[in-house]
């Protein structure tokens, strides 16, 4: 039996959805390349959902999104064992 997505890419983003995700954020968590921190988003989420929804409405129309999204920081975190080791590290992505 093949799965049916409730939710299809061609499906526009409602200002709800957005607010909603932003409400899911967690906090606690270390910024992005943008260095915005998740408190911020959250405590600005009815501000900011109103304009990210028409972004990203706009990555979904034009099928590109801008190429800031795209970046982000890779840290390597020891674990324990032999500090020159790469593999007693774990990659954090973030």
């Amino acid at each position: 039996m093949e799965k049916i997505s409730i939710f299809a890419l061609s499906d526009k983003f409602t200002e709800y959805e957005v607010l909603e995700a932003i409400k899911k954020i967690a906090t606690n968590k270390a910024n992005g390349p943008d260095l915005i921190r998740n408190e911020l988003l959250k405590e600005a989420k009815e501000i900011l959902a109103p304009i990210l929804t028409i972004i990203f409405n706009d990555y979904l129309e034009n099928g590109t999104v801008d190429e800031s999204l795209l970046e982000g920081r890779i840290a390597m975190l020891y674990k324990k064992g032999d500090v020159f080791d790469p593999n007693t590290t774990d990659q954090l992505i973030y």
